[in-house]
């Protein structure tokens, strides 16, 4: 059994984590509504991602709290739909960073077609996928300890002591979402290497230069965000994932800290995205900036 003071520094971590994430969810949503530039499509879902966030860090920073003594983790009140909704905000949040992907995949591929890239084909998507990220997390209700009070860990949570359970919501909540990222993202950064192979032959004396920097741009951007975007959706699941996999293959039962840390990863790494959504859109950052130069 892990010491308390362990609890306490983790728990802290976490909790340290969620407000740096509200923050900059906050300064987001707040610089997109009061600034016109700043209403675009893509910004909508930036709205939608750091709308999920405050309340993934709210569910969070209070799971930490009832974490940081015992006997506060064992009377949380209704402890199974925390665990739900967990999982539902948690779910969301993969979603919506693969909506962005697709977002921008129609961009690239699908210019032509206007009504994919109106404001209420975005909407539809953003209902859609809130409406799948409530429904998943609806089946392991259906199995007895499912959600329950993890001792281990003094969180209240979709347990991964059972493996059917706990893989249908790692596939259901991480995995596709990932995979179409992955595929986005891939198909995009092809698209337009192939459309630089076409432009180099047919135009060579036309700034050639000048066309060669502005697809190197695009494609350091795009491998930059997806490089981001994917790193951070495998640096928070790995641990819930090893630890998912150690119970069902290894006979020996896993150290009680790799159930803490599958929590506080997910904290810390959604943390880290909301910052680089943040930091890797310039006109809000810059708009921020700006302020804070003229008001500190």
């Amino acid at each position: 059994m892990l010491a308390n003071s362990f609890y306490i520094a983790l728990f802290s971590v976490s909790m340290i984590a969620c407000i740096i994430a509200l923050i900059f969810s906050l300064m987001t949503i707040i610089t997109i509504i009061l600034n016109r530039q700043c209403h675009t499509v893509t910004n909508l879902l930036i709205c939608n991602t750091s709308g999920i966030l405050i309340f993934y860090a709210i569910c969070n920073f209070a799971a930490a709290v009832y974490g940081l003594r015992e006997d506060w983790a064992i009377n949380q009140p209704i402890c199974v739909f925390h665990a739900y909704f967990f999982l539902v905000f948690a779910a969301a949040l993969c979603y919506s960073y693969s909506i962005q992907a697709i977002s921008r995949l129609i961009v690239v591929l699908f210019y032509k077609h206007r009504r994919l890239l109106s404001w209420s084909t975005h909407w539809i998507i953003i209902v859609s996928s809130w409406f799948l990220s409530i429904l998943f997390p609806i089946e392991p209700f259906f199995f007895d300890g499912a959600y329950i009070y993890e001792s281990e860990s003094r969180i209240c949570l979709l347990t991964s002591k059972k493996f059917s359970t706990a893989m249908y919501s790692v596939v259901t909540t991480f995995v596709i979402p990932f995979v179409i990222i992955a595929i986005a993202y891939s198909k995009i950064l092809y698209t337009i290497y192939q459309s630089k192979q076409r432009v180099q032959p047919i135009v060579p004396n036309i700034l050639p230069d000048a066309n060669l920097k502005i697809n190197r741009n695009r494609e350091m951007k795009l491998a930059q965000n997806m490089i981001i975007t994917l790193g951070c959706f495998m640096c928070g699941g790995i641990p819930f994932l090893t630890l998912m996999m150690w119970q069902a293959i290894v006979s020996d039962p896993p150290p009680d800290v790799l159930f803490l840390l599958s929590f506080i990863s997910m904290s810390v790494f959604s943390s880290v995205m909301m910052f680089c959504v943040f930091y890797l859109n310039d006109r809000v950052r810059t708009i921020v900036s700006i302020y804070f130069y003229q008001h500190l």
